[in-house]
């Protein structure tokens, strides 16, 4: 054991769970890879900057990821987690040992008992994908019990990849390639020939699906203890995802690929097949049973809820943002990015409604509504409803009882865009404003996703990726969405593309915008006149959601109609409706639940 200076924080609470925050500081020699006991009554939900190798009773080990294996003497290390409450109350972390990890990897995997041996044989296995995107996948894993029945199961394997969620099994331990899995309470019971089909996402491994290998089932013994979090929704299989050509394609459609690999081999098996981009994809599978409150998710409680890096509908199918902003009001922007910052004095553009009928002709499944007084605002946010259309609130008065009333009785159809484009730079003032604007929002009894934009004009993309999770962690429903603006400076700060990876990568969803941004071309500071063009194409690709600035009277953004309606469409406009290989013609698909959709 080597000597150690421990210092446990919290940075979030909410009802039932917190996030700490646990510093590390090697008082020994260096180490290269390096594990650490402790002992806590608590379950760690989610982990960031370590990873866990078993948990034996309230014993946890825990260990490095590959880029901070090195711990150098008097080098501090900070890992990040989510738990839940002991009681009602945090309960901090003791006993506290740090090791090299090889001598600590070994115990723990002894922790772990799987009960391998003659009596269970290697499992017969089926694997298979149902969805595939630029970076991972998600996997499917048939096991089926060829031996006698067990009450209690566990699921032996070696994979190169990294587990990202996983579904009707819990992850006990990974030492290296090997992944210990085991049953939930509901799912325990395997008698001899019945099948379990495992659900998981993961991340490719050099761009390819590589199989899983070398299996063996066992009963569960006594140290089937959780680690990953049970309430994640099973992810459907979007027919969109994959059927996307490249730069240099031709217009022939795309086939949808369905990838199943020989457990025993690493090839792949692919049968192609075509799927109409234009169908509608939502789904009777992956339902989501209840929200991270824990209330149900009924009719007289229903709105958006994240999980992951998606949003769900009140039916627990996911939903992807594909819209035009539109101005019912304009206002005087300040910068300040103050959550209640509504526009009720400007312009009027449409008190009526009357352009949400136009855009919705785009086949647009959502819409960002700007501004407006109280009675402005619902005569915009019912058409928007009857057009099937999801609504982006912002710069609207939430305070105020109408706006309040208005939105909660349609709340299944919006999300809060209530933190908006500040000016500054200062990643822990935004962090902090932000955090304490979900509160006040909250407050208000809106259960609705709250959308919180990045810093400078939204251009700070960073900002998310930085502070985002503990945003996110504050957040009693954890129900937030972010929002970047791609409308000036992403090719000088890495290129479309890479920044989008790094979106596509987070764990909660993000909002980018697209705009052809005059007066940036303009002056020299921002994109050349086609990059709107590659933010658009490039977002769909990701699966990330993506808005247009914007119908129309846009100030400074090209707008998407000239005369605010369907039958006047810019060259902008004909290209992010019809022309662009992410049309919203037929690239914008709505859920049974939108499509069902009845404004109150």
């Amino acid at each position: 054991m080597n000597d150690i200076e421990t210092n446990f924080s919290t940075s979030a609470e909410w009802y039932s769970g917190f996030t700490g925050k646990l510093d590390i500081t090697n008082r020994s020699e260096n180490l290269d890879g390096w594990t650490l006991e402790f002992e806590a009554p608590f379950e760690i939900t989610e982990i960031w900057d370590a990873k866990i190798l078993s948990k034996d009773g309230n014993k946890y080990v825990i260990g490095n990821l590959d880029y901070n294996k090195d711990l150098a003497s008097g080098e501090t290390e900070t890992i990040t987690f989510n738990a839940d409450k002991v009681d009602g109350e945090i309960v901090a972390p003791e006993n506290y040992a740090l090791s090299s990890n090889e001598a600590e990897f070994s115990s723990a995997a002894e922790n772990i008992k799987t009960n391998n041996n003659e009596d269970f044989p290697a499992a017969p296995t089926n694997f298979s994908t149902s969805a595939e995107w630029y970076s991972g996948f998600t996997g499917k894993l048939d096991v089926t019990n060829t031996s006698e029945n067990l009450d209690g199961w566990t699921v032996e394997f070696e994979a190169p990849f990294e587990i990202t969620e996983i579904w009707d099994a819990k992850i006990i331990s990974k030492e290296g390639n090997k992944y210990v899995i085991g049953n939930l309470d509901y799912n325990k019971d395997l008698a001899s020939g019945e099948t379990e089909t495992i659900t998981f996402n993961a991340n490719k491994v050099d761009g390819e699906i590589v199989a899983l290998e070398n299996y063996a089932l066992s009963s569960n013994g006594a140290a089937n203890e959780p680690v990953a979090s049970e309430n994640i929704p099973e992810p459907e299989s979007s027919i969109d995802a994959g059927n996307y050509p490249s730069e240099d394609a031709t217009n022939e459609p795309i086939a949808s690929e369905t990838t199943t690999i020989d457990n025993n081999e690493n090839s792949r098996i692919e049968e192609n097949t075509f799927v109409d981009d234009s169908i509608d994809t939502s789904s009777d599978n992956a339902k989501q049973e209840d929200y991270l409150d824990g209330s149900e998710n009924d009719s007289d409680d229903s709105h958006l809820q994240v999980k992951g890096r998606f949003l769900y509908d009140a039916n627990g199918d996911k939903v992807i943002m594909r819209g035009i902003e539109n101005v019912v009001r304009y206002g005087e922007y300040q910068g300040s990015g103050e959550w209640n910052d509504p526009y009720e004095n400007g312009s009027l553009i449409d008190g009526n409604g009357d352009c949400v009928d136009e855009l919705a002709k785009t086949g647009a499944n959502a819409t960002r509504l700007i501004g407006g007084r109280p009675e402005e605002f619902e005569n915009a946010l019912e058409k928007a409803v009857d057009n099937n259309l999801w609504v982006s609130v912002g710069h609207v008065d939430f305070r105020d009882r109408k706006v309040i009333e208005t939105i909660q009785d349609n709340e299944a159809y919006v999300t809060l865009h209530a933190q908006g484009e500040v000016v500054h730079e200062d990643e822990n003032k935004w962090r902090e404003d932000s955090i304490q604007a979900i509160k006040e929002i909250r407050s208000l009894g809106y259960k609705a996703p709250i959308e919180i934009t990045a810093g400078f004009y939204g251009q700070r993309f960073e900002m998310i990726l930085n502070q985002g999770k503990e945003i996110l962690n504050a957040d009693p429903f954890k129900n937030v969405v972010f929002v970047t603006q791609a409308y000036s400076e992403i090719e000088n700060r890495g290129g479309v593309s890479a920044n989008l990876d790094k979106l596509a990568n987070f764990p909660a969803p993000v909002l980018v915008g697209a705009s052809n941004f005059g007066i940036g071309t303009q002056n020299g500071y921002g994109n050349d006149s086609d990059t709107y063009k590659e933010v658009w194409d490039e977002t769909y690709k990701r699966d990330l959601g993506s808005f247009y600035w914007a119908w129309s009277d846009a100030g400074y953004g090209d707008v998407v109609s000239s005369n605010r309606r369907f039958d006047g469409l810019t060259p902008v406009g004909d290209y992010i409706v019809n022309d662009s290989p992410a049309n919203l013609s037929s690239h914008a698909p709505k859920t049974d639940f939108l499509l069902d959709a009845d404004f109150k």
